[in-house]
């Protein structure tokens, strides 16, 4: 949990460390996920995982099915794209 980001709990509203118990090997391989999650506000979820320390991989950008989104990692590896797509079922 490193520069107060972690992917655990998933996307804390602030990105702020928060105690996270951690699996032990095998059953945990550290930077082997890609986590995808809508948000509401993809410019704000970026300034926060910008300054809390993620390694900003895409810049946010706006996609032609109508989502805005980034990707970064965190400081265990893991990547995570953030976007505002959320699809409605019908």
């Amino acid at each position: 949990m490193a520069h107060g980001f972690s992917a655990c709990p998933i996307l804390s509203r602030s990105f702020a460390a928060r105690p996270c118990p951690r699996p032990k090997p095998p059953d945990f391989l550290p930077g082997i996920l890609l986590l995808t999650r809508a948000i509401d506000d993809a410019d704000q979820a970026f300034a926060r995982a910008k300054a809390a320390g993620a390694t900003i991989l895409q810049e946010p950008e706006d996609r032609d099915y109508g989502s805005r989104e980034f990707i970064c990692q965190d400081p265990e590896g893991n990547l995570w794209c953030l976007g505002t797509y959320w699809p409605k079922v019908a």
